[in-house]
């Protein structure tokens, strides 16, 4: 393993209102980083509390374009001290920390996503809405950029996984985050009409996911692969529960991953990424030179 030292970096706001696992996020990443770090938009209550965890409170920018996300991650991945440097969301949790060795200090390398939905052992796929990969780990510091992602150079090694609890919270509350976030992103030009927001003008309803998400499907997940933080505190994230569902790697799992990946709307999902990571790599090349 290597001697250098790993952190992670996030930011919140409103983390009651819009319950995020806070206090379990600080804990364990306190227990498995070197540091942790987390910006505050204005003043938070904060739950955990421990020698590696730095908090900073900042003026909160305007919610309503990308920038809310870009500017606390960077003050947050500032203020770390480690060599590698990790960004999850406070609501995002890593089963273990990926092996860096070897790894090119140069790239940023990606994580694969696990979408959590309706309770710790389902997970949501098949829909362009659950991206499969974000880039998230890098040496030394990096900018934040569009919607609150790391930039490049990019590299396409998949270096580890994390599991998202998103859609594993109070359906009055995702309802609440979700018409924020799509919001931001039509003002961002991100989609051309709000028809999305019409699915949460009630609370929630987690029955209703082919419907919100035409050709998504839903598995159940080997639960030893889930972090143990989050089974230890099952009874927090457990609002729908779904029967008979396909396990993970099961004949019909492997079928419809494949379906969906030969998809046009994949392809062109991907295509579109691909050409964004060479215009991202080509752009960082030119300022190196």
């Amino acid at each position: 393993m290597s001697d250098l030292s790993v952190g992670v970096y996030s930011f919140v706001s409103e983390w009651k209102k819009f319950d995020y696992p806070l206090d379990l996020w600080l804990k364990y990443n306190s227990e498995i980083f070197d540091e942790v770090a987390l910006v505050t938009y204005g003043k938070e209550e904060i739950p955990y509390k421990a020698k590696n965890i730095i908090i900073e409170e900042v003026e909160p920018p305007k919610r309503d374009d990308f920038n809310f996300y870009r500017f606390g991650k960077k003050k947050a991945q500032d203020l770390l001290n480690t060599d590698w440097k990790i960004l999850l969301d406070t609501d995002e949790f890593i089963k273990e920390i990926p092996n860096l060795e070897n790894l090119n200090k140069k790239l940023t390398y990606i994580l694969k996503y696990r979408h959590l939905y309706g309770n710790l052992y389902t997970e949501i796929k098949g829909n362009k809405e659950f991206a499969y990969t974000s880039p998230r780990v890098h040496f030394g510091k990096r900018n934040i950029i569009g919607d609150g992602a790391v930039d490049g150079p990019y590299s396409i090694k998949i270096v580890g996984e994390f599991y998202h609890t998103n859609a594993v919270r109070n359906p009055t509350a995702l309802s609440l985050k979700w018409k924020e976030q799509i919001q931001r992103e039509i003002n961002e030009k991100r989609f051309r009409t709000a028809k999305r927001l019409k699915y949460l003008e009630d609370t929630f309803d987690y029955s209703k996911y082919k419907e919100y998400w035409p050709g998504s499907y839903l598995i159940e997940i080997d639960k030893q692969k889930i972090p143990k933080i989050l089974i230890e505190n099952s009874s927090r994230f457990s609002w729908y529960k779904f029967e008979n569902l396909p396990k993970e790697n099961s004949l019909e799992d492997i079928l419809k991953t494949l379906s969906y990946n030969l998809s046009y709307t994949h392809i062109k999902y991907i295509y579109s990424h691909i050409k964004y990571i060479i215009n991202r790599t080509f752009i960082y090349m030119k300022k190196s030179y």
